[in-house]
């Protein structure tokens, strides 16, 4: 196993060690997501993602240079599997002023891609790192997170800091989040590619992807955002890609020793915040005894 992928295993998420686009390529996709994020807030949509798939004939073939790169077609292969599922990618904006995003889990197997769009020092996505080891999904059902507190959660928390031009691989099980943006100045720019490997099923991703697999007439990007289907006798064939070994709990990470201090972040802020859950209780309690 490569050191990228024991660190991918072991912490939930891992940088790429190569660059995918060179400068000229990036200065032009940068230009042209500046250009349609400012058409979307003269729409007065002020959302934070903007979807990218058929946006621009030229950005599409930018995303088609990132996704068909050599190294990265070779990681999602060994992370996802064979024919692997994207949603439609977009772009995500921290903006001056953001109030951020509280720390979630998304569905079983979904994998990602993130690319930086602009250079982040301090970085504006946040992952606790070795979470993902923890059984099921429980982050919203957590006393302490808000997306108020999501700074502080930060400060305990890895931030996903980087050059423009750099790139992550992350297991969407981590639990994740988004810094609120205090900057009265620099807006932080990412694109979102989600990946779901075959086993996932996710028929329901590949209906969402339809109205971009219209919209775009680049094929290779109407491929990726196309279920494959394979024939019941062909599956048991099928190595469990790691994307979804990762969704079972493995004893021998009782030994790790990351793990061992997400459990007591964990339960430290569990300790700390425990007030705070049980006066939501209570106020719960009050509001449906009137």
């Amino acid at each position: 196993m490569t050191n990228f992928l024991r660190k991918l295993i072991a912490n939930g998420f891992v940088k790429g060690e190569q660059r995918i686009l060179d400068l000229q390529d990036l200065n032009r996709l940068v230009e042209i997501v500046n250009k349609l994020r400012s058409q979307q807030l003269k729409r007065d949509d002020k959302l934070p993602f903007l979807q990218l798939a058929g946006a621009n004939e030229e950005l599409d073939l930018f995303l088609e240079k990132i996704l068909s790169n050599e190294y990265v077609k070779e990681n999602l292969k060994t992370i996802v599997g064979e024919n692997y599922l994207m949603m439609s990618p977009c772009a995500r904006f921290s903006s001056p002023g953001d109030k951020g995003l509280e720390l979630h889990q998304d569905a079983i197997g979904e994998t990602g891609l993130l690319f930086l769009l602009s250079s982040q020092k301090k970085g504006s996505t946040v992952m606790l790192k070795s979470s993902h080891k923890f059984p099921g999904r429980i982050s919203n059902y957590l006393s302490w997170n808000s997306n108020k507190l999501i700074n502080l959660i930060s400060l305990i928390s890895d931030n996903v800091t980087g050059e423009k031009g750099e790139h992550y691989y992350w297991f969407h099980k981590t639990w994740h989040g988004r810094k609120s943006n205090a900057d009265n100045v620099e807006e932080h720019i990412s694109i979102f590619f989600p990946f779901f490997p075959q086993e996932a099923n996710r028929t329901d991703v590949a209906e969402e992807n339809a109205p971009y697999i219209k919209k775009t007439e680049n094929q290779y990007l109407k491929s990726l955002m196309t279920e494959k289907k394979q024939a019941n006798d062909l599956k048991p064939n099928i190595e469990t890609p790691i994307c979804m070994k990762i969704e079972k709990f493995n004893f021998k990470d009782i030994l790790n020793i990351n793990f061992h201090i997400f459990l007591l972040k964990l339960l430290f802020l569990e300790f700390l915040f425990f007030p705070i859950r049980v006066l939501r209780i209570f106020k719960k309690l009050r509001f449906n005894s009137k």
